[in-house]
């Protein structure tokens, strides 16, 4: 390959040889360097080695961090398929361990806390790592993690190229959940494998002797048997035992913190921005839910305004109205208990994995609206209690955006897989036809009951979760772009709205109805309600 210019890129010389594929340092035109990474020519014609280090490039391109290191292109070229990425010098996370022995503790803190970075930023976009190991921890030469070699990832929005049965990752960093079911790994294999690689990276040595162990014993260890964290130092203790708990579902990602380390599945928001506001009096500095009134001559007060209070009740409300919904796989569409009336946008009925999230009990409220807005756009008026309506998708962001600055929080939309599990009741469910029962009178206001308007929200019977409302009241804004059937793209340009309303019969209420409108409509029965994700 040496000498060679490809697709505009000059190959100099190789960088690297792993399994499958070689790394070659490379410049373009301008001389600008990169590293291409070259899958061997006796695999190429391997679908499943090819499909899978394409889905290495397609899953890398849709990651933009700090701590990954990025990837510029792909391509095929006379039988080579080849990966472009950034160049960067330094050395692996494994090769400084060979070399070093030991790292110092303020070092190896520096790169876990870069690591969690990373994997937090790659869980959010819906991706699951599934290789995390030293190899594949980069340290560059101004001392930076770099995580690489997505090959073998999972994302939520194309194929894993797993078959069933088939283990993959490296055996001493692999989680009891990868060698038990290696198709069900969720995000909490990454901080399993992370667990382990700095358990190694503070003793010095692997956890598991691969050389002697047979790959049975390692295994039944790693199911059954509990690290030594008596052998590390006690300050690290917390942290790793908390990504080395056997049940995926006791597994949470450690947070750092001044005061110490906690361990928290969801942490505390950040204090809300500084916000400014003047009068003839008063400059008023908002922090942490205080207002702090700055007087103009120079003395201090504490002052709260009737709207600010107003404000901090619909925020406290609107925070405990949360519900945690647990993350599962469930079927997605017009499945045998939604009965015989059906459209072809609930077709095909298929499998959906959804990460554990949080979502509002109901549906946003005109005083909720009101308070945060400073206006009620409802056209079904004097009911505090009832659903706002007459917000378009924009109005509904707009908001979110606000509550949030308000807040410190991070509220949202839901998307409709988790409006749609959610409404059908999470890991509870039934198997109702409509949101907590097979007749929508127990559960949605309609047009055969409903008088022609909203209700006060929670009217009805709860679901499964306890949600209200999410068949009948009024249509819910999700965040995605509406398809003609979920084999169709997601391009369209209007969004998607679920769960029926007052205005529409009891059918359109199903759980597996979809709906869409244009993101600027307002309708006197659209509404929404708030969606949050599980921090970690």
């Amino acid at each position: 390959m040496n000498g060679n210019t490809i697709n505009g890129y000059k190959i100099l010389r190789m960088l690297g040889s792993g399994g499958m594929a070689d790394v070659y340092f490379a410049e373009n035109i301008l001389e600008m360097p990169a590293a291409i990474k070259v899958i061997k020519k006796k695999y190429y014609d391997d679908k499943i080695i090819r499909d899978r280090f394409k889905n290495e490039a397609l899953i890398m391109k849709s990651l933009d961090h700090p701590y990954i290191r990025k990837v510029i292109d792909y391509f095929e070229n006379d039988g080579y398929a080849m990966i472009v990425m950034e160049f960067v010098e330094g050395m692996t996370l494994k090769d400084l361990m060979d070399v070093k022995k030991t790292i110092s503790d303020e070092t190896v803190h520096k790169y876990f806390e870069q690591c969690i970075s990373a994997l937090n930023y790659t869980h959010s976009r819906g991706i699951v790592h599934r290789d995390i190991k030293p190899s594949n921890i980069f340290i560059t030469t101004a001392g930076d993690v770099k995580l690489v070699d997505y090959g073998i990832a999972k994302s939520d929005s194309g194929n894993s190229h797993t078959m069933t049965g088939q283990t993959l990752g490296t055996i001493i960093y692999m989680s009891p959940e990868q060698i038990i079911d290696p198709k069900r790994v969720t995000y909490k294999t990454d901080i399993y494998s992370m667990g382990v690689t700095f358990y190694q990276a503070l003793i010095g040595k692997p956890p598991y002797d691969a050389k002697t162990g047979s790959e049975f014993t390692i295994q039944q260890k790693i199911v059954y048997e509990n690290l030594d964290l008596t052998i590390i130092p006690i300050h690290w203790r917390s942290k790793l035992e908390s990504c080395l708990r056997k049940k995926a579902e006791d597994r949470s990602m450690p947070m750092h913190t001044s005061k110490g380390d906690t361990i928290v599945d969801t942490p505390l928001p950040p204090p809300p921005p500084p916000q400014l506001t003047t009068n003839s009096k008063w400059i008023y500095y908002i922090l942490g839910g205080t207002v702090l009134a700055i007087a103009i001559g120079g003395y201090f007060a504490k002052r709260e305004t009737p709207e600010w209070k107003l404000q901090k009740r619909i925020i406290s409300e609107i925070r405990s109205d949360m519900v945690k919904v647990d993350g599962g796989t469930f079927t997605m569409g017009s499945t045998y208990e939604q009965g015989q009336i059906f459209y072809d946008n609930e077709y095909p009925a298929h499998e959906e994995e959804v990460r554990t999230f949080y979502i509002s009990k109901n549906e946003v409220t005109q005083e909720q609206y009101k308070a945060i807005m400073g206006n009620n756009p409802s056209y079904h008026q004097n009911c505090d209690r009832c659903p706002v309506e007459n917000v378009s998708w924009y109005d509904a962001n707009e908001f979110i955006k606000k509550l949030n600055e308000l807040s410190g929080e991070t509220y949202r939309l839901p998307s409709s897989v988790e409006w749609e599990y959610a409404a059908r009741g999470g890991q509870k469910s039934r198997g109702y036809k409509y949101s907590g029962s097979n007749e929508s009178d127990d559960v949605a206001w309609s047009d055969g009951n409903s008088s022609q308007k909203t209700h006060p929200v929670g009217g009805k019977q709860s679901n499964e979760l306890g949600l209200n409302d999410m068949s009948g009241n009024v249509w819910e804004w999700c965040s995605d772009k509406y398809s003609k059937d979920y084999n169709s793209p997601r391009n369209s340009t209007v969004l998607e709205i679920r769960g029926g309303s007052w205005s529409w019969y009891s059918r359109f209420c199903r759980v597996a109805l979809r709906s869409y409108d244009d993101p600027s409509y307002r309708g006197n029965d659209v509404g929404f309600r708030l969606c949050r994700t599980l921090s970690y």
